[in-house]
């Protein structure tokens, strides 16, 4: 059997592991919501879903420099490696964009440290040109970041 307590915000959760919230299986009880759902307890079984959250992520994004990347794309006009900094930057907003954690209304906004290396094969035997590492990236500092 699994209790959920009723915090406000995730620094409250100070455990090892905590359950932060439960989202029961359909149906749900007719009065159940985000803000009821510490009233229940639940059991989990071979048909439960269980997600881990941490409160740090380290992503590593390896960019490809290679001359073959420098070429223009014919269809769409544009040089390979202008698409791979625009598919980063999407890719990054998306990490960093807090969200709240499902079957309740807590604000998940994690620490997330990012490594850019650029695959450079020709221009450097063996090691690679690391362009940032460990940065720890927020909405706030994105445009500092790129």
């Amino acid at each position: 059997e699994i209790k959920v307590t009723n915090k406000q915000s995730l620094s409250e959760f100070t455990g090892d592991l905590d359950v932060v919230s439960v989202v029961p299986c359909e149906p749900f009880p007719n009065d159940w919501d985000w803000d009821t759902g510490h009233l229940y307890t639940y059991q989990v079984n071979s048909q439960s879903m269980v997600t881990f959250l941490s409160q740090q992520y380290r992503f590593v994004y390896l960019l490809d420099f290679s001359p073959s990347a420098a070429s223009t794309d014919i269809k769409k006009g544009t040089v390979l490696l202008d698409q791979q900094v625009k598919a980063l930057r999407r890719s990054l907003e998306g990490v960093i964009r807090p969200f709240y954690v499902p079957g309740s209304q807590l604000l998940f906004k994690p620490d997330i440290y990012v490594t850019v290396i650029a695959w450079t094969p020709f221009l450097c035997s063996g090691a690679q040109a690391v362009l940032h590492q460990g940065w720890r990236l927020t909405p706030l500092n994105l445009d500092l970041f790129m």
